[in-house]
């Protein structure tokens, strides 16, 4: 028997094409997804507390589109914005303090960088702070006293904070769409529409220079009759708390049910919507077919796998998809709310 010397540890690299191939499969170059990561994490930096945030479209003839969206909620120092967005894996966010927020899939905002790069510009307790990511993962920093020209810039009061995250679409083949149709979809995605109906979302696009007027994106629930609350009695979880509401729409969602569609069961957190389905069912009836599954405690399946890694039988793998399509429809605690769901709605449906 021979024996093995010179053993050798180490730890697996994680090189610039690496992370251009997972931001590419994360956005799929749909400036949409990437505007639903910096609408939310502005959404995040308020709170609770009131505040706007702007999305600007810039087209120049000889120089690439970008798109800006700005916030003038707390901000961000230059440690900050490193530990943000120059770091992947972290928890960043609000929900590592215990609070609810989104994500945890430590890349969020990172992963606009796939259109060419992302600049965050951020004024905070008096300083000026940029942070220029790359597509092939590596970044700029620096930061300088905040003078009166950063803070018209940035859209900023004197003596207030904000963020702005610029996306410069520099690589080749993004088509990205017409500033009516982004009004549309930001207003109708099923990640957005708690918070455009709440928080104003304005979209400004500017043409060699002029500005044109301002558009509100803002969700409305589609006409429709209330057909009755329950409360799901979920397997293995038999403690947590799940309602869902169902209505019959007015006149039939006129596309498939996904993340843009009238029809659909939105899954529901304290603050984030996860999701918009119908849990595998496919009959024609669910055209006429809309409702809201509120559970706080995917919240926490979120929160705590951050801790058990996996090692809990019932939290065992992410429930949220890292390709930002929704729920994981194979994990235990959705495979019990899928049952409880079914068992309510095909009486509905038949």
């Amino acid at each position: 028997m021979t024996s093995i010397t010179n053993v050798e540890e180490g730890e697996l690299q994680y090189l610039g094409r690496a992370f251009a191939q997972d931001s590419e499969l994360a956005m799929r170059g749909d400036i949409i997804r990437a505007l639903v990561e910096l609408i939310t994490n502005s959404d995040d930096a308020y709170g609770e507390s009131d505040g706007d945030i702007t999305i600007e479209i810039v087209r120049n003839s000889e120089e690439p589109i970008s798109v800006c969206v700005r916030d003038t909620a707390t901000g961000l120092s230059k440690e900050e914005l490193k530990a943000c967005f120059g770091v992947l894996g972290a928890k960043t966010g609000v929900f590592h303090q215990g609070e609810v927020g989104r994500g945890l899939l430590g890349r969020g905002a990172k992963d606009t960088a796939s259109f060419g790069r992302t600049v965050f510009e951020a004024i905070k307790d008096g300083s000026y702070s940029r942070f220029e990511l790359r597509n092939n993962g590596t970044y700029t920093v620096d930061t300088t006293q905040a003078t009166e020209t950063h803070h018209d810039k940035l859209s900023i009061p004197l003596g207030g904070a904000g963020l702005s995250a610029t996306i410069f679409i520099e690589k080749n083949g993004i088509d990205i769409r017409k500033t009516s149709q982004i009004v549309e979809r930001i207003a109708n995605h099923i990640q957005l529409r708690r918070l455009t109906a709440k928080r104003i979302v304005s979209i400004h696009e500017i043409v060699d220079g002029n500005r044109g007027p301002s558009q509100v994106s803002t969700w409305e629930n589609p006409h429709s009759d209330h057909l009755g609350d329950y409360e799901l009695e979920l397997n293995d979880y038999p403690d947590i708390n799940a309602s869902l509401s169902l209505f019959k729409l007015r006149a039939p969602s006129e596309t498939r049910v996904g993340p843009y569609s009238l029809n659909g069961i939105e899954i529901r957190g304290e603050k984030t919507n996860y999701d918009n389905t119908f849990f595998g069912e496919t009959s024609n009836e669910t055209t006429w077919i809309r409702g809201t599954l509120d559970c706080s405690y995917i919240d926490d399946l979120i929160f705590d796998y951050e801790n058990t890694k996996g090692n809990d039988p019932l939290n065992p793998t992410r429930i949220v998809r890292r390709d930002r399509d929704g729920i994981d429809l194979e994990h235990p605690f959705i495979k019990s709310m899928t049952s409880a769901v079914l068992v309510i709605l095909e009486p509905v449906l038949e």
